[in-house]
């Protein structure tokens, strides 16, 4: 098998991974049927975001785990374009391997928070005056950065990440090697 191969194989078991990450939301997203009858009209209409999203963030994730199980084409092909020669595995091609699945990782990880970000931002902007969103937006504040740049931190991983690739091939200094060398022959 060859770091294509392997990629393909991991994108599999990440499909699977978006299953069972899609699991607590679509409990969650059972919960919000049950809206008390004595709520404004009002803000019903800004539960009707929150049941949407809530819907939205597991079907996405199912979505994906199946695009990743059956087919993962798109996510291959942005993986590996065809322009670019497959490494061998070797340490350099080990370490691009696991960067560009741990670029999957951070996106499936990273998407939900995104989802919910965004769910928080248009409750905030769409209600009234008079209702008090310090909550949500204090939500969005916070976590708008961390979960947009996790989501761009792992689509560059998982387009090859060369600075991390860098980083982590970063050549020892030739003394360490000779001092390696002499404790190897000394034994």
């Amino acid at each position: 098998m060859n770091q294509k191969d392997y990629f393909i194989l991991g994108c599999k078991l990440f499909g699977i991974y978006c299953f069972v990450t899609a699991l607590p939301y679509i409990v969650n997203g059972i919960g919000t049927f049950f809206i008390p009858v004595d709520f404004p009209t009002d803000y019903k209409e800004l539960m009707k975001i929150e049941r949407f999203f809530s819907f939205l963030n597991p079907a996405i994730l199912i979505g994906l785990g199946i695009y990743l199980i059956i087919d993962g084409g798109w996510v291959h092909k942005m993986a590996y374009p065809t322009k670019m020669p497959v490494v061998k595995m070797d340490l350099t091609g080990k370490l691009s391997l696991f960067l560009k699945l741990l670029g999957i990782f951070l996106i499936i990880s990273a998407f939900p928070d995104f989802l919910r970000t965004v769910s928080g931002y248009l409750v905030y902007t769409h209600a009234p005056k008079y209702y008090e969103m310090n909550r949500e937006k204090s939500f969005v504040y916070l976590n708008a950065l961390p979960s947009i740049g996790t989501l761009i931190l792992g689509f560059y991983l998982l387009i090859g990440g060369k600075f991390f690739l860098r980083i982590g091939l970063k050549q020892e200094s030739p003394t360490s090697d000779n001092t390696a060398q002499t404790d190897d022959s000394q034994t």
